[in-house]
């Protein structure tokens, strides 16, 4: 007897399904695309549950007659390309004639449209794949059409159940939903979820990119962007970037088009940062690219979501975008201040021959969130630099503390000192679960990107362990009824922190709870002394005096260095003193 057989239909239609549609987040992004390829200018969005419930698309695009309504859901029908020519000059978000197909394989089904010819528009339902439940009847005339996919994966549990969590889901299609927006500034587009209105954005001039995005991202995000527009033989490239002295946390929010569908490029992110490369540190340029080529030119039948595409001349494509940046941040007049940047951190030929407090130690350039693990609880204490008496000889350039020992001369990073005991008196409270908290007569309230909202939401538990007690003050902003005391925190510090953990942790739910409160910790301690920040005599000595309890006293949580120790004898030797 044979071992291999043909699967059956109904089989492998789900199976094909799983290319296409992961999650609910898939579904509305193929609703979305089918709505705008139909020409429509307006695109409204109703989704309960995190879309496992209900994903609803009602559009005011072109709409189908009865004939093409009874054809759309059947796999490998589209009204996209007719032949196999067609696949190498696809101008449309879809081609295959997949998605309508896997979404009924997977869900029950709802579609009415009407085309504005016809006597009467027309409502079809089905579900499960099964073609057997398809019936189409009557329905009102109304121009466009309205997708709803309810009960996603009812009949293959098992995926079902791997599902993300609805927080993680919400903040997706939100995140998608910005995408589309971003891109189609000329087009409407409202999102209500769980009966909350998220967006209601309206038509804009599709040439003001930058009015579109602030609307979304916020001013402080784009504060200075750079706008650019080039065109080139075979391609045009337009967007804005971050200017390179407003960086941010994580590459949350960077966005990549080709002929306006959003997609993944390692060419094209190369190109940007290798713009970046000597100025941004730990810190990502925030940038929205839109390529606009020929079809011809590019491959977008690669990957089952349509994710990446790939392009005949990559090369081309790479130093278009680099060369497009370059120029642009150089006509913002910004060339001179990344020099002085690029000077500030420019290692001098002379170094002078002193010893470190401890055996040299790289700085940590790249943060990591289990850098601050190992940073806070491997190393060891260490307080050889600690020889009194000492005495607080000054300070150099308002940020480095110098003082004497009876052996040496200690050069002190202030803000990283401070840092370092800031640091470690809040895991000490948390710890010891006594943090102290400030309640705030009058609430923060904190507006960051819409799509952050529901990852900061999905940590209020652990956010209230920390001393930070909050709820939703409405769709776009989140109010803060406490703070820990030992900060001294503003409503731009609090805002700061937030926007940094939404970028840096994207899936609260996988990072383990002593992750979090340590990223949190090492955000606060922003509060520190700064460097360029005068300090007083008892100030610095009193700093001192902390710092040697702390059981890593040689670095701040990123791993900077804090204290430079020159021995007395290698600094008399400067002077000839002694041989």
């Amino acid at each position: 007897m044979a071992m291999i057989k043909i699967l059956k239909p109904s089989v492998s239609a789900k199976i094909a399904a799983g290319e296409v549609i992961e999650s609910p987040v898939s579904v509305l992004k193929e609703l979305i695309e089918n709505a705008i390829d139909a020409g429509a200018n307006s695109v409204s969005i109703n989704i309960e549950k995190a879309g496992k419930k209900l994903i609803r698309v009602v559009d005011d695009g072109a709409g189908m007659t009865k004939e093409d309504l009874s054809l759309a859901i059947h796999r490998y029908s589209t009204s996209k390309i007719s032949d196999e020519k067609d696949l190498n000059y696809i101008e449309t978000y879809g081609f295959r004639g997949e998605a309508l197909f896997s979404i009924f394989s997977v869900s029950k089904i709802l579609i009415s449209t009407y085309d504005g010819k016809s006597d009467t528009g027309y409502t079809l339902k089905a579900e499960g794949g099964d073609f057997n439940t398809i019936s189409i009847s009557p329905s009102a005339p109304i121009k466009g059409t309205t997708v709803e996919v309810r009960d996603i994966f009812f009949n293959t549990p098992a995926r079902f159940k791997f599902l993300k969590s609805d927080s993680y889901l919400r903040s997706s299609i939100i995140k998608l939903v910005e995408e589309f927006s971003l891109i189609l500034a000329d087009k409407k587009f409202y999102l209500n979820i769980d009966s909350r209105d998220v967006y209601n954005l309206t038509p804009q001039n599709s040439s003001d990119i930058l009015s579109r995005a602030r609307k979304i991202l916020g001013d402080d995000l784009l504060n200075e962007a750079i706008c650019f527009e080039e065109n080139f033989d075979k391609l045009k490239i337009k967007g804005f970037v971050s200017n390179p002295s407003n960086l941010v946390s994580s590459k949350n929010f960077q966005y990549i088009y080709v002929n306006s569908r959003i997609v993944e490029s390692k060419t094209v992110s190369s190109a940007v940062y290798k713009v970046f490369e000597h100025i941004r540190g730990n810190k990502h340029p925030l940038f929205l690219i839109d390529i606009e080529i020929e079809p011809s030119k590019i491959d977008v039948n690669i990957h089952p979501q349509k994710k990446e595409v790939r392009f005949d001349d990559e090369n081309f494509v790479y130093l278009c975008v680099n060369k497009t940046l370059e120029k642009s941040i150089e006509n913002y007049s910004l060339a001179k201040s990344i020099n002085l940047i690029q000077n500030e951190v420019k290692v001098e030929d002379y170094t002078p021959r002193f010893s470190e407090v401890t055996e040299k130690k790289d700085i940590v350039k790249d943060f990591f969130q289990s850098d601050f693990i190992d940073k806070m609880y491997k190393n060891k204490k260490n307080t050889i630099w600690y020889k009194p008496p000492i005495s607080f000889i000054g300070q150099a350039f308002s940020s480095i503390l110098i003082y004497q020992s009876s052996t040496s001369i200690l050069f002190v990073d202030q803000h990283a000192a401070s840092e370092r005991i800031t640091f470690e008196k809040y895991l000490k409270e948390f710890e010891e679960k006594k943090i102290r908290i400030q309640n705030l007569v009058i609430p923060f309230e904190v507006r960051i990107p819409k799509s952050n909202i529901e990852v900061i939401l999905e940590m209020k538990d652990w956010l209230m362990e920390a001393g930070f007690e909050i709820n939703r003050n409405g769709p776009s902003s989140i109010a803060v009824y406490s703070v820990p005391t030992a900060f001294n925190l503003s409503n731009k510090d609090v805002e700061d922190i937030f926007v940094y953990l939404s970028e840096v942790i994207s899936k609260p739910s996988n990072i383990s709870a002593e992750m979090k409160r340590d990223t949190i910790a090492a955000i606060s301690c922003k509060k520190s002394i700064k460097f360029n920040q005068i300090v007083d005599s008892a100030s610095a000595i009193n700093m001192l005096e902390e710092l040697k309890d702390a059981k890593d006293s040689m670095h701040c949580p990123h791993g900077r260095t804090i204290i430079v120790e020159i021995t007395k004898d290698e600094f008399l030797k400067k002077f000839g003193r002694i041989g």
